[in-house]
């Protein structure tokens, strides 16, 4: 009986190992893991850039009063800013 225990233990040992060489072959092969690492890194990259983005807007509407807008000349109405860009982004 402790002969059987210990072959099932041992196999699923051996079972494991190959499973995580396994793993790490086909992360090898599909670059998975240079991706998370790139994925990441832009997620930094964007943190950064949101952090830059909520001071420049935190600043701007200190000195022009409740939000900031945009001004159309044409039309003499003003238009949040995520909205003027967002018509721009649809525009194109």
């Amino acid at each position: 009986m402790e002969e059987i225990i210990g072959g099932i233990v041992i196999g699923l040992v051996i079972l494991i190992v190959v499973f995580l060489l396994c793993r790490e072959i086909v992360c090898w092969y599909w670059k998975i893991n240079i991706a998370v690492k790139l994925m990441e890194e832009q997620n930094q990259l964007l943190r950064i850039i949101v952090s830059s983005n909520s001071d420049i807007k935190r600043a701007l509407t200190k000195t022009s009063g409740d939000s900031v807008t945009e001004s159309d000349s044409e039309t003499n109405t003003e238009t949040p800013i995520s909205e003027a860009s967002d018509e721009w982004w649809n525009k194109g």
